[in-house]
């Protein structure tokens, strides 16, 4: 698909603005094409995550851009560096990689990037706003400005991250795009106690569990408290989007795009539907602290360790909860069976005694001839004390049975 240009786009990548800005136009056309992208949107703000060392050749394109008069045109901030400027010798690398790690920092420094080095700028005061237009690179970085931020930014990788920051464009496509912000996937989490949900021990767990189980896709997330904070959040969409490769998320009731989950969804029936219980969560977190080789150390992994032994704690918490209401409703149901059987038995009985009376002021209110007492003025009485004296022998024939 061809990329329509502006005109200011165009004599950027004709290298009108300096050679860096023409090659940083290009290669941003470029791989628009490849997006599947007709146009590109104006960023406002950048997060560069190729500041971190990974080999000589990262550091050959960022002294390339240096030299070729680059300059970031937006507020760019620093991911994590691979030097410890502080205490360098406390990295445990050569003397060759430690040097260029340093000139690899230095190089976007000299580019105009503000050197924040930290993974999460938006807690030092790089903060796009609602609907804002950004380039932003480090996964939980990017989940966390679609999601608690409501910016707007695709997954930006190494060297296409700082290309959108020299020319202040991006390709309009995925997560720009309004249509593509909303979710298919719904995960309720309402079965899961108001405690756990309170906890911040849900959230990293949570955040596993949905990037392992959705992907790419975005997901609602109901049922979650309203007073969620943004460090849950951001524990969340950092878990999200490293074992998967989710880019944005809603809370209903708490993100800036999800009042509801109607909204989140965008009126549209959710594809898939999830329905969290915390046996669910125990075994993700599981996984998550038995992954096999060095992925954690082994403070990281006790520290998993404890967690998946307070929510085991949880779970039990709620066993034992669960069987009380068990025991309770099995009571209650026997007690109303049993207060249920005995007005039943009582009808009964009140039926019976009655149904022989019934049957005989049946007979004697017949409008024929030849009915027993009709012309005796003592016919009614005597009628009277027959069904009472039936009566009373029902009911001595009940009390004789034990059945009263």
């Amino acid at each position: 698909m061809m990329v329509r240009l502006s005109a200011e786009e165009d004599s950027l990548a004709r290298g009108h603005h300096g050679a860096t800005a023409g090659m940083a136009m290009r290669i941003i056309t470029e791989m628009a094409e490849l997006m599947g992208a007709n146009r590109l949107v104006q960023i406002s703000s950048a997060h560069i995550d190729s500041c971190l060392y990974h080999g000589d050749g990262g550091v050959e394109f960022a002294e390339r851009l240096v030299a070729g008069g680059g300059k970031v045109r937006v507020p760019t901030s620093l991911n994590v560096g691979a030097l410890d400027l502080l205490h360098p010798k406390l990295v445990r690398a050569d003397s060759h990689r430690r040097e260029m790690a340093r000139r690899l920092m230095d190089a976007y420094v000299k580019l105009g990037c503000r050197p924040t080095w930290t993974c999460a700028p938006y807690q030092a005061g790089h903060r796009p706003s609602l609907g804002d237009q950004v380039a932003w690179g480090e996964s939980n970085a990017v989940a966390f400005a679609n999601s608690v931020l409501g910016a707007r930014t695709n997954r930006y990788g190494d060297f296409f991250d700082i290309c959108c920051a020299l020319v202040s464009r991006a390709p309009y496509t995925g997560l720009h795009v309004t249509e593509n912000r909303r979710a298919s996937i719904l995960v309720d989490t309402s079965n899961l106690p108001l405690r756990l949900r309170q906890s911040d021990v849900l959230y990293p767990v949570l955040g596993s569990w949905l990037g392992a189980t959705v992907g790419d896709q975005i997901a609602v997330i109901d049922g979650l408290p309203p007073d969620t904070t943004e460090d849950q959040l951001k524990a969340l969409g950092a878990a999200a989007s490293s074992t998967g490769a989710v880019g944005m998320f809603h809370v209903a009731g708490v993100t800036p795009e999800a009042p509801d989950v109607e909204t989140a969804l965008g009126g549209v029936p959710p594809t898939q539907v999830f329905r969290l219980t915390a046996s669910v969560l125990r075994d993700a977190l599981d996984r998550l602290y038995r992954q096999p080789g060095k992925l954690f150390s082994d403070e990281e992994s006790n520290r998993l360790r404890e967690e998946a032994d307070r929510m085991t704690r949880y779970l039990e918490d709620i066993d034992l909860a669960r069987e009380r209401i068990v025991v309770m409703q099995e009571e209650f149901l026997a007690q109303q069976a049993q207060q249920q059987n005995s007005r039943m038995y009582v009808l009964s009985v009140v039926a019976a005694v009655f149904l022989p009376l019934t049957f005989v002021t049946g007979l004697l209110g017949m409008n024929v001839g030849g009915l027993p007492g009709l012309e005796s003025p003592n016919g009614f009485v005597a009628s009277v004390i027959i069904m009472v004296v039936a009566a009373a022998g029902l009911l001595a024939f009940f009390r004789w049975k034990r059945w009263l």
